[in-house]
């Protein structure tokens, strides 16, 4: 009996230890790397920007990503960090300004990945949304 509880208590204590992460990148949580492309909107007061996107999700979650506007044309960078728990912190780089991204990405299903991103301007003031609605290539 001693034994057979000894070795429960061995076994919780396993699975407990295996269960702890640091929750710093997407190696082993979230699943989101690879290669996506799709939309983007840019919501701020009644402005909105639309365009197209393509980024890509490293194994270590580093994020990079080209947008290209619907109606200039202009192109914008996208960079940033997916946690393993799929939230997002990164960089726009708009002709604009120089904004932060902050939110929770959302696979909807097994190859589209949505998210609605806080929006800070370089000089802490609120700005709005970033959307994206991305398919994997």
């Amino acid at each position: 009996m001693r034994v057979a509880r000894l070795l429960a208590f061995v076994a919780l204590l396993g699975m407990l230890v295996a269960g702890c992460g640091s929750g710093t990148n997407i190696t082993n949580g979230s699943g989101l790397q690879g290669s996506y492309s799709g939309a983007y909107r840019i919501v701020e007061g009644s402005a909105i920007e639309e365009g197209s996107l393509t980024v890509v999700i490293g194994p270590d979650g580093a994020l990079s990503g080209v947008m290209l506007d619907n109606a200039t044309a202009g192109s914008r960078t996208l960079t940033g960090t997916v946690r393993d728990d799929r939230r997002f912190h990164g960089t726009l780089f708009h002709p604009s300004d120089t904004y932060s991204l902050e939110g929770n990405l959302t696979m909807v299903d097994p190859k589209r990945v949505v998210g609605v991103l806080a929006r800070t301007s370089s000089t802490g003031v609120p700005a709005g949304t970033f959307s994206i609605d991305c398919t994997a290539n």
